[in-house]
């Protein structure tokens, strides 16, 4: 597997700001001799599975290369069906001068590319609810002020906590799911844990991709459920492509293919564009986005209505709101056809930002694109305030 976008730091779990100082187990300031003057102490919890349903997760040592050790702790959790802790290890580890501070970092950075190396799925599904539940106690067990949970997931939950797979997934109110949970005691408390979320919705093996509206409907669980436990959820955009890990016979159940959809709104978080124009701002991740969606709207004689949507700024006429907007719309469409969604099955608008039923108080979450089903009452309203294709 490769991690797209991977540089010096970057990427997943080996984001800098994450691994200086999140693994690791806090953020140092240099003195001008270049040791460590202060640190802040960080106690972090890793969940990570090496396994089916997911990309591997390889070149360990590469994304943990110039991790920074301090005061602090850091454990991992493994989330596979039965979810199990490795860890947590004390890293008090701030020296007198460079030379000790490099012969200790090598050492604990070795104990950490060693964790994550051995952090291989046993029992077959995934359990993501508890292996978020044993981190937090892992956690609270700490003794830093600083909390801090990196989770590297695709967010599909198929373990006994909450088996996704038996559900009707984009008919479900994630509210009830977690209504469920509290009721089960099976949310955890994380008041004050900055939870770092990367790889939602990135899938592998047995898992087949998952469409745009699937990964928009995980998103939305995750978010309400980090809102329950008090936490601070991030969701990291960075696209992880490859194959899983499959040979240690670790399986989970696929999600059921979603059915052809009605509505869809297509973020920007899944589909940005440059400013002021119809270049995608990351093109393999608008691909993949809609590659996911294009999975649900072959195959099919359905129609559809792609309607481009832009927030309101200062002095943007509503004429040039609209041409944009139709633009964008024409663009996710020539994406779709040549992911195999037949191009006369698609009429593209330009709503611009004008009002609609669905346009957020928000503005930035009007910057999107909606793709909807030619007969329903959204085309409808769409086709009344929108500018059609000439």
């Amino acid at each position: 597997m490769k991690l797209k976008m991977l540089t010096r730091m970057a990427a997943m779990v080996a984001a800098g700001s994450l691994v200086v100082g999140l693994l690791a187990g806090c953020s140092v300031i240099p003195s001008k001799d270049g040791a460590a003057d202060s640190a802040v102490a960080t106690d972090t919890a890793l969940i990570i599975t090496l396994g089916d349903g997911m990309p591997a997760l390889t070149n360990v040592e590469d994304f943990l290369n110039n991790v920074i050790v301090t005061p602090g702790s850091a454990g991992l959790v493994v989330a596979d069906g039965s979810p199990f802790v490795v860890g947590p290890q004390r890293f008090d580890q701030v020296k007198n001068n460079d030379i000790q501070q490099a012969r200790a970092d090598k050492t604990a950075r070795k104990k950490l590319v060693e964790a994550v190396q051995g952090a291989v799925a046993k029992t077959s599904e995934t359990d993501l609810i508890t292996a978020v539940s044993l981190a937090g106690r892992m956690l609270s067990a700490g003794t830093a002020d600083t909390k801090v949970m990196v989770i590297r997931h695709s967010g599909v939950n198929t373990g006994a906590s909450l088996p996704m797979q038996d559900l009707d997934l984009l008919n479900t109110d994630p509210a009830q799911l977690l209504d469920q949970l509290d009721a089960a005691a099976m949310l955890p408390q994380l008041n004050g844990v900055a939870v770092e979320f990367y790889g939602l919705g990135d899938v592998a093996g047995s898992q087949g991709t998952l469409s745009a509206q699937q990964v928009q409907w995980l998103k939305s669980f995750w978010q309400a459920f980090f809102d329950r436990t008090g936490a601070n959820v991030t969701f990291h955009t960075d696209i992880v492509s490859g194959d899983a890990l499959t040979a240690n016979g670790h399986k989970v159940t696929p999600l059921a293919p979603a059915g052809a959809p009605t509505f869809v709104k297509v973020s920007t978080e899944q589909v940005a564009f440059q400013p002021d124009s119809t270049t995608f701002l990351d093109e393999a991740a608008a691909r993949k986005a809609l590659n996911g969606l294009a999975e649900q709207l072959k195959g099919t004689s359905a129609h559809y209505i792609v309607a481009g949507s832009t927030a309101r700024v200062d002095n943007a006429s509503r004429e040039g709101a609209q041409a944009l907007s139709l633009a964008r719309a024409q663009a996710v469409r020539s994406v779709l056809a040549e992911a195999g969604v037949p191009a006369d099955q698609i009429i593209c608008l330009g709503l611009g930002n004008e009002q609609t039923s669905v346009r957020s108080a928000n503005e930035a979450d009007n910057r999107c694109v909606y793709v909807v089903s030619s007969d329903s009452v959204q085309a409808t309203e769409f086709r009344s305030v929108g500018q059609a294709e000439s």
